[in-house]
């Protein structure tokens, strides 16, 4: 076919599809088209037409007619990409271009005769899928720009097949109901379901589909094709389902006559297909009754009103979509910093500057003044005083242990080491030592607690490290080392004074009016005596016990006034003992491993530029500058649909 001719056929096709825009509507179509011009249907789905069919339905006769381009025909699975055909209205001659990935990257190439397209595709499904059958996710793109050409994008998908045949995998139904399903679950799609007049309706797996994703039938028109291809007295069945009354559908049925491959094979144009097609349905028997229900020009003004109804439907939502992805990305843009400058100097400036914003807010954690917010995973002082707590709940459930057994502890000492002295005086050198026994079982559970609060620090530092310079690998590496290395140093620090702490409470000492304030407390807390003149009457009743005593329990006697005393001394100065620990071991760990770690860091971090290469350091993360990029270009878009997207709510009129 001569390009001249079939550019011809081509305008007046599409000519009959432009007369059925009317200027009420030309501004949500223009809207639409404008968005896409920007590409932010790269992050917003936008108002679309899909058409699903089972195999060998007529559904890519359906688009071709739609749209005015031929497409791959055969038997078989022929669509096995997903393709959309953007058809752009603009005032130049006609014009083609495909568009697909390749394993190289992307690929388009600019189709000069609409004569081509079909063999374009073929071509681009044998690159994307295989020469055998089997099908893809990617899509292939068709952009199609003339004078007469409307606005719309459609887009065919692979029919589905039920059972496999050579060179398909087992799972190829599985696969293309996936595919089919991550279109026209989208709300923005109008779902065309192509249904062939000549089999049942009810087993037409497309339709089934459709009904899954839009139940009330609110965005799905069913397409009847093959009309011609029923056999006589069976008519009534296509009408029962054009007049709802089989499976409805809020949206309806519309009945068109597409060309036939052995049409195409007889070289009928478009411009004689729709002439066929009017013909057909004046003059058959029964559809000639069907008026406003049948014909390609009926479905395309059908397809136009539908479409616009819903470009205005959706036009709050998205307008609304926009702009919270739009604030997201912004959000997210402004966490992540911007490249390093390629001047020296400039890039010393760089890296002091983020040093010290990474500085500062290790200051704010590690001192419990946080000047922003911080996740709660990173609150360092926080996690910290929660070991601190730890800790005083280590001291009171030892302390309460020892007391429980103070007085048999005592008891045995005392037997063990009491010589010749009368009963009263008791000894100095047992009371240190077991002073000592207790507060030296609490050196280890201090250290414990010292380990638990030096690894916590680190890995905070090394999280807010890889928020402040993961763009720079190196940095953050190099800063990571110098953590460690400096917790390694301020950790031996700590436990070094810790050990010295308990070697100095091994010193027993006090001040002597505390120690008294402290031993008078105890003797305070004794339940009440009897009174004086009890005590000291020795009633005949009580004297052969006290005989008893000398006569075998007098060291039993002996002992327990002793080691009352004893018990009294060792609790109030124990209590003073730990009192000071209490304090003292989280001063310890939080002077070095909070105070002096955050103090201590920002001049190692300098200290580590003036020993690295700077160029090295301020070496960019391919991904992280890739994705930086990625979010730039996506606010740019989105930015753009937010200023596109202020006109219709101005001046765009109502389509109802």
């Amino acid at each position: 076919m001569a390009p001249l001719k079939v550019q011809q056929d081509e305008d007046t096709h599409i000519g009959m599809l432009s007369s059925s825009f009317e200027k009420k509507v030309r501004p949500f179509l223009d809207l639409i088209d404008n968005l896409r011009a920007v590409g932010v249907e790269q992050d917003v789905a936008l108002p679309t037409v899909a058409v699903i069919g089972d195999q060998s339905s007529g559904k890519s006769s359906v688009l071709e007619s739609l749209s005015g381009v031929q497409l791959p025909r055969g038997n078989g699975i022929v669509t096995r990409c997903p393709l959309a055909l953007k058809l752009k209205r603009c005032d130049s001659p006609w014009k083609c271009k495909i568009k697909y990935k390749t394993a190289e990257g992307p690929f388009e190439d600019d189709i000069m005769a609409p004569c081509d397209v079909g063999e374009a595709v073929l071509v681009a499904q044998r690159v994307i899928a295989g020469i055998q059958k089997e099908i893809s996710q990617e899509l292939i793109t068709l952009e199609v720009a003339s004078s007469s050409t409307p606005d719309l994008t459609l887009i065919d998908l692979p029919g589905i097949a039920r059972v496999a045949v050579e060179g398909q995998p087992r799972d190829i139904e599985k696969k293309i109901k996936q595919l089919i399903m991550s279109y026209i679950e989208r709300e923005e799609t109008i779902i065309l379901v192509a249904i062939p007049c000549n089999v049942d309706i009810a087993t037409t797996e497309a339709l089934s589909m459709a009904q899954q994703c839009d139940p009330q039938g609110e965005r799905t028109l069913g397409v009847l094709t093959k009309p011609d291809l029923m056999d006589r007295g069976t008519e009534t069945s296509a009408i029962r389902v054009l007049n709802n009354q089989s499976i409805a559908l809020k949206k309806g049925y519309i009945m068109v006559k597409c060309r036939s491959q052995r049409d195409i094979e007889r070289s009928m144009t478009l411009e004689d297909a729709i002439e066929a097609e009017q013909s057909f349905f004046e003059t058959h028997s029964v559809f000639k009754n069907i008026e406003g229900k049948s014909t390609t020009q009926v479905l395309a003004n059908r397809l136009t009103t539908e479409l616009v109804g819903q470009i205005n439907h959706l036009l709050p939502s998205l307008r609304q979509e926009v702009n919270r992805k739009y604030h997201e990305t912004m959000e997210e843009l402004n966490k992540l910093e911007c490249g390093a400058p390629t001047e020296n100097k400039s890039q010393i400036i760089f890296l002091n500057r983020l040093i010290m914003k990474y500085n500062s807010d290790i200051q704010s954690l590690a001192l419990g003044e946080c000047n922003r917010n911080f996740k709660e995973n990173m609150m360092m002082y926080a996690k910290a005083r929660h070991c601190f707590a730890k800790w005083l709940d280590i001291v009171k459930e030892q302390e309460k242990s020892w007391n429980d057994d103070l007085y048999n502890t005592v008891k045995k000492i005392m037997t063990q080491k009491t010589g010749r002295e009368l009963p009263g005086f008791i000894s100095y050198h047992v009371f240190e030592n077991l002073a000592r026994q207790h507060i030296a079982m609490l050196q280890h559970p201090a250290l414990d607690i010292l380990k638990e609060v030096a690894d916590i620090v680190p890995a905070i530092a090394d999280t807010l490290a890889d928020d402040h310079f993961g763009f720079l690998p190196e940095l953050a590496k190099s800063v990571k080392m110098a953590l460690e290395e400096l917790k390694e140093k301020l950790y031996e620090e700590a436990k070094t004074f810790i050990q010295k702490v308990f070697k100095m409470e091994s010193q027993i000492y006090t001040q002597d009016v505390l120690y008294s304030n402290y031993l008078d407390n105890e003797e305070s807390e004794e339940p009440e005596q009897p009174p004086k003149s009890s005590r000291n009457a020795v009633t005949p009743k009580k004297l052969p016990s006290l005989l008893g005593i000398f006569n075998g329990d007098g060291n039993s006697m002996k002992c327990q006034k002793d080691i009352e005393v004893m018990s009294k001394h060792l609790t109030a100065y124990v209590k003073i003992a730990q009192n000071r620990l209490c304090d003292h071991v989280p001063m310890v760990i939080r002077h070095h491993l909070l105070h002096e770690f955050s103090s201590q860091l920002q001049l190692e971090l300098f200290l580590l530029l003036q020993d690295r290469d700077i160029e090295e350091l301020v070496k960019e993360d391919p991904e992280f500058a890739s994705h930086r990029k990625h979010l730039c270009a996506k606010a740019k878009r989105l930015e753009d649909a937010r200023r596109i997207l202020l006109a219709p709510f101005a001046s765009i009129p109502s389509a109802d």
